[in-house]
């Protein structure tokens, strides 16, 4: 058992080790609500919270290619 590991989305800490990711990294199950998760990320547009901060460049800005 992990019990400082609570799950992102549920906080339940019913969670055990589910494997490696190709880069090594531990990735978690979560008991309750059977996600996956893990606590370290490589590229920072994985990290939690990096989604609502990108800007989307509106097409009309963009110039059409000649």
């Amino acid at each position: 058992m992990w019990p400082a590991l609570l799950l992102p989305h549920c906080q339940s800490d019913d969670v055990c080790r589910y494997g490696r990711t190709p880069s090594g990294h531990q990735r978690f199950l979560c008991k309750s609500c059977r996600r996956a998760f893990q606590l370290s990320f490589i590229y920072e547009a994985s990290k939690p919270g990096t989604q609502g901060n990108i800007v989307m460049v509106p097409v009309s800005v963009i110039p059409p290619k000649r």
